[in-house]
């Protein structure tokens, strides 16, 4: 809307009534508006605010929508601005980093790498949970805890720990390498992105700058499913995640584990009769 001045007794018509006429002219609804903008071209009395004939005519449409909110730009450059909600002037919002900004310079951004049909990364992601392991054989518990990941978040990322880690935690060679896991991990229809070369602890920088929401891990754990027995003196991987509060173990579907399924695998070929 714009101000119109008339030489009449009636005075002036402001610009908010303009702007709030226009709109029902259009059949807008009260309830669609959300914030009236008040600048002044001229750039002599910003910030702006309503007149008190244009806030009667705000109190008006509160009481169908009391979250219309009313702007005042510092400038014509309309850079800064302060709002009124309720008569009450709101406090500036704090100015946190992007987690573009956040990500700048970490090692993590070339790691993490999109499944096919995925657009976004991480952190420009509403709802990211995260869920690692060694995914080896992608066996029926690992498909259910990706389902259950998904369930909970608006995308999942899947760490897969390298062979050197494996090796370093488990003290052997892992069952199936690297390129394996991974390739086949991401075409998993509930998984959104890979963290290739997942640390095996999860930290405080990992989770902020993927700007992971929530940790899941089975009741099988990453530990238990490459058969190791975890001792006292062994870090938690997840102690992080759950001084956070965001870590959730979820039930695993059956007791099956990496080894027991290399195992059964073996046993299974070896049980078949040799060819003359």
């Amino acid at each position: 809307g714009m101000n119109t001045e008339v030489s009449l007794p009636a005075g002036s018509f402001c610009a908010e009534r303009a702007a709030i006429a226009r709109a029902a002219s259009d059949f807008v609804h009260s309830g669609d508006i959300s914030t009236i903008a008040t600048l002044d071209p001229t750039d002599k009395m910003n910030p702006l605010w309503p007149c008190e004939v244009c806030q009667s005519w705000l109190s008006k449409l509160k009481q169908q929508n009391e979250n219309i909110a009313v702007i005042a730009f510092q400038s014509i450059e309309c850079r800064q601005f302060a709002v009124r909600l309720n008569d009450k002037l709101l406090e500036p919002p704090a100015m946190l980093p992007s987690p573009n900004e956040a990500l700048s310079g970490s090692p993590l951004l070339d790691l993490v790498e999109l499944a096919e049909g995925t657009s976004e990364y991480p952190w420009d992601c509403k709802e990211v949970v995260y869920v690692d392991g060694a995914w080896n054989f992608l066996h029926a518990g690992h498909q259910r805890i990706l389902k259950e990941a998904k369930a909970r978040g608006s995308h999942v990322l899947v760490g897969v720990h390298s062979d050197h880690t494996l090796n370093e935690v488990f003290g052997s060679k892992s069952h199936e390498d690297f390129a394996t896991r991974v390739g086949r991990i991401i075409q998993n229809r509930n998984v959104s992105f890979v963290l290739r070369d997942a640390p095996w602890r999860i930290s405080k920088e990992l989770i902020d700058v993927l700007c992971i929401k929530k940790v899941v891990s089975g009741s099988i754990s990453k530990v238990d499913d490459g058969g190791k027995v975890q001792n006292e003196e062994d870090e938690e991987p997840y102690r992080v995640a759950k001084d956070f509060g965001i870590f959730e173990m979820v039930e695993s579907s059956d007791l099956i584990t990496e080894e027991s399924h290399a195992n059964n695998t073996r046993k299974s070929l070896e049980s078949r009769p040799t060819p003359c």
